[in-house]
C-alpha cells in the first residue's frame, strides 16, 4: 500500500499532469478505493484489467479538464 499511497502522493501534488499512465496496476478493492477517494474529482479512470486470473493491468488517468 505504501507503493500507492506514493503513487498518489506524486500525482496530487503534479497539477499540470493531463495523462498519467500505470502499469502494473492492481484491481484489489482497497486499491480502488483509495485511487477513487483521492483522485475522483480531477480525473477519469480507463482501465485495462489483464486476461485471466491475473489482478493487475493498466490504468489511465486522464484530468477531467480535457473532456
Amino acid at each position: 500500500m505504501k507503493r500507492y499511497e506514493s503513487i498518489l502522493d506524486f500525482i496530487i501534488s503534479q497539477p499540470q499532469l493531463d495523462l498519467v499512465c500505470l502499469q502494473e496496476f492492481w484491481f484489489k478493492e482497497d486499491v480502488q478505493e483509495m485511487f477513487l477517494a483521492k483522485l475522483n474529482a480531477n480525473y477519469t479512470r480507463i482501465e485495462l484489467k489483464r486476461q485471466g486470473r491475473k489482478a493487475d493491468g493498466l490504468a489511465i488517468l486522464v484530468h477531467r479538464s480535457l473532456q
